[in-house]
């Protein structure tokens, strides 16, 4: 965890597509990088993808999947590189409407399953002089999600969307049996802002 991170840029465009007023679909990717000052200075970046297939159960209620793969790198770092396979499952319902203002509650199961390559370089007394291990670690998780989505309808056919945060519970595992569990309020890191189109 960065004690000092200077955010530089986010870029997140989800996109979503409704066929025959039933079916969606649409996904996002997204760019970020964060760097660090003083001892242990690192940049991070960040790019991933976000698919999304969904089914309109009526108005206001809808079901889909949306599978994520994340690749992270941080030079300098003794966590060089961190690739992230998983997704999950949502379910989202539109609560309250104020005009063209929409505002629907999410709630999503998710599963992700991250390598961790790590490396790091020591010095020595003794040839060779410095030394670097390296190693594999995998950390899996499970966890459940609920939160706001704000919907602002600009055209009957068009619209944009973001979300602020959630709360959020999950339970992770490393390969060499260590868990954790979490539990909060987590806030976005940036604006997220997509486009609905309805066709």
């Amino acid at each position: 965890m960065r004690s000092f991170g200077l955010f530089l840029l986010l870029f997140f465009i989800p996109v979503s597509a409704i066929f025959s007023q039933s079916w969606f679909a649409g996904g996002s990717v997204f760019f970020q990088n964060n760097s660090s000052s003083g001892s242990g200075s690192s940049e991070a970046t960040s790019i991933g993808i976000s698919p999304t297939l969904g089914y309109k159960i009526n108005s206001k209620f809808d079901l889909g999947i949306s599978p994520l793969f994340q690749h992270e790198t941080n030079p300098g770092s003794s966590i060089d590189k961190v690739t992230t396979f998983g997704g999950g499952i949502f379910t989202r319902y539109s609560f309250l409407e104020i005009g063209k203002l929409s505002v629907l509650g999410r709630l999503g199961l998710n599963y992700f399953n991250s390598t961790y390559n790590i490396s790091v370089t020591a010095n020595s007394v003794f040839p060779p002089y410095k030394y670097t291990y390296s190693s594999k670690e995998k950390l899996q998780s499970i966890g459940v999600n609920i939160g706001p989505i704000f919907e602002y309808r600009l055209l009957d056919n068009l619209s944009l969307h973001t979300n602020i945060g959630s709360i959020s519970y999950s339970h992770s595992w490393w390969n060499d049996g260590y868990s954790s569990d979490y539990f909060g309020l987590v806030f976005s890191t940036g604006i997220s802002l997509g486009i609905l189109v309805l066709f």
